[in-house]
Formats: C-alpha cells, sequence, structure tokens
C-alpha cells in the first residue's frame, strides 16, 4: 500500500513539472538605430515625399490623415527574433496623444500600418510590437479646433460686436496597462495549466484516500 501511494505522489510530481502552459510566444527587444540605413532612408523619402497618400492607402480617412504630423522615423537593429518590441522616444508626447505608427515592408516594398493593439503610448516615448525588420515613421495626431462666431449686429447708433472665442482640446487613444519605462517585453498570460493540474490531482486525492478506507476496513 505505500508503495502505491508512493507511486501516485511520483506521477502527480511528474505531471507538475512536464505540464506546459498554453500561451503565445513572449516578443523579444529591439533597439533603434542611431542613424536611418540607406534601404531605410529610401522608404523615409518616398513616405515625407507625399504622407496624405499613403496614409490614406492604409485606410485613414483624409482628414486624419491631414491632421497628422510625423514625429520622427526610425531604423531597427534587428533582434533576429520576432515579434520584437522596441521602445521609441518621442519629444513632447504624452500618454494622452493619439499616435499612428508606420512600418515598411521589404519583401512587399510598401508602408504597413502597426495595429493599435502592438502600440502603448507613454510620457516621453512609444512602445511598439513588430513582426518584421524595416523602418518605422511615428505620426502624431495634433490637436483638433473648431471656432464658433457671434456676427455684429447693430440697432440704430448702438454696435455690439462678439468676438470669435476657439477652443481647442486633444482626443486622444491610449493601449497602456504599464507604467514601466524599460525596453523589457511583455509577457503572454498562461492559459490551461491551472485547470489541467487541478483535476489531476483531484483525482489522484480521491483514489488514494479511497484505497487508505479500504484498507482500515479489510484490517478491521
Amino acid at each position: 500500500m505505500k508503495k502505491l501511494v508512493a507511486f501516485l505522489l511520483a506521477a502527480v510530481l511528474v505531471m507538475g513539472l512536464t505540464v506546459t502552459a498554453f500561451a503565445a510566444s513572449s516578443p523579444t527587444s529591439a533597439n533603434i538605430a542611431d542613424e536611418l540605413t540607406a534601404e531605410d532612408q529610401a522608404a523615409v523619402d518616398e513616405l515625407t515625399e507625399d504622407p496624405i497618400s499613403i496614409l490614406t492607402g492604409l485606410g485613414i480617412s483624409s482628414s486624419d490623415a491631414a491632421n497628422l504630423e510625423l514625429a520622427g522615423t526610425y531604423s531597427l537593429e534587428s533582434s533576429g527574433t520576432w515579434p520584437a518590441t522596441v521602445v521609441i522616444p518621442v519629444d513632447g508626447l504624452t500618454s494622452s496623444d493619439s499616435v499612428t505608427v508606420l512600418q515598411y515592408n521589404y519583401e512587399t516594398g510598401a508602408w504597413e500600418l502597426v495595429e493599435d493593439a502592438n502600440v502603448e503610448v507613454y510620457d516621453g516615448y512609444v512602445k511598439v510590437t513588430v513582426n518584421h525588420d524595416g523602418a518605422l515613421a511615428v505620426f502624431v495626431a495634433e490637436p483638433e479646433s473648431s471656432d464658433t462666431g457671434t456676427a455684429n449686429t447693430s440697432t440704430g447708433t448702438d454696435d455690439t460686436s462678439t468676438s470669435d472665442t476657439s477652443t481647442s482640446t486633444s482626443t486622444s487613444t491610449s493601449t497602456s496597462s504599464d507604467s514601466d519605462s524599460s525596453s523589457s517585453s511583455t509577457t503572454s498570460p498562461s492559459t490551461g495549466e491551472a485547470p489541467v493540474m487541478a483535476g489531476f490531482v483531484a483525482i489522484i486525492a480521491i483514489a488514494a484516500a479511497g484505497m487508505l478506507v479500504s484498507r482500515k476496513r479489510h484490517f478491521a
């Protein structure tokens, strides 16, 4: 009986060591090069020549594209492993700013829009997760403004004028859940391990308890 219990406990231990989590691979980290490479410079020249055309071609509306200001272009120091997360410093950036990131794909020869889910905006920098090498371009939306005015009216000799007033508001989106300013990558949550182990341990425990009770009754 003791040998059987020892065997069951050993089986639980082995299962605990061998069960793996069903989670996506975590991104590695990549760095920004000090200067644009010659290859990246050619892609950036294409972008700066007609940014509105490229942005609208990626599904961004003409009004939104016209409101985007190019904050910087960058070359990646390839990590060799993808996906990779890169931290890009942007002067004057705040976590409430709306940011659009493009990356050049050398296989297709075109700029691509980096999904919002892969862009995290912080004060002074943006964290971007990419799936391949290629130049990066960061656009920041300018604050939208609206003007309201009241026309001048006159009655007899009395003139009343109201000057136009304008208000500007900043609208932005931020997919930030992390205030860490390091360039370390985020780790995907593990799923599937706890339910498997809990069920297995419960089955082993019930079986062992049943055997012990049965043995006690046998010798009673």
